[in-house]
């Protein structure tokens, strides 16, 4: 991966040990660029599958019948 940092671009590599990286079902054969958040990228590099991690339900407000009416 290429990172600019203030002082230039800055090259991080990983090599797993064991296993391979599981990128996102997004990433297909034919695909020429996919782009990832911060989240996804982390998830990617820490060897954890993003399909399948759990997500946190976000917290909605409640649709009351009351609060549609104007």
């Amino acid at each position: 991966m290429l990172v600019w940092t203030r002082g230039g671009f800055t090259i991080l590599h990983k090599r797993l040990e064991r296993g391979r990286f599981s990128f996102p079902a997004r990433v297909t054969a034919t695909a020429t660029s996919v782009e990832i958040d911060g989240h996804e990228l982390s998830m990617l590099l820490e060897g954890l599958e993003v399909a399948r991690e759990p997500h946190a339900r976000r917290w909605e407000p409640r649709r009351d019948a009351s609060s549609t009416s104007a």
